[in-house]
């Protein structure tokens, strides 16, 4: 039984290490997130404040593997979901959809 937690503990280290800049750019995501729903001081329920923080956090992990797409520094989604942070999830789907739109319109 002790080899397998070591095991177990072996794999999560590892994964860490390996995926340290998505650990670090969902941490900062979440965090800003959380402290700016906070800050405005909106009566928000406690759920929907850690679910908008989680919301941040998935999306600056999933920018890693944009910015790896397009050969640029995979850092940058720790910049990236501070950003997305900072607007938030309502201001984001709305820059998004206004996106959208406009390729839509490009190639209707």
């Amino acid at each position: 039984m002790a080899d397998k937690e070591y095991t177990v503990v072996e794999l999560v280290l590892n994964y860490s290490k390996e995926h340290i800049n998505a650990i670090y750019s969902f941490f900062m995501a979440f965090v800003m997130a959380y402290l700016r729903i906070y800050y405005i001081g909106k009566d928000h329920p406690w759920l929907k404040r850690y679910v908008e923080a989680v919301i941040c956090g998935l999306i600056a992990v999933a920018s890693e593997s944009v910015f790896e797409y397009f050969n640029m520094p995979t850092k940058l989604s720790v910049a990236f979901g501070a950003g997305v942070a900072f607007l938030g999830v309502d201001q984001i789907r709305i820059i998004a959809k206004h996106y959208a739109q406009q390729i839509h319109k490009k190639y209707k």
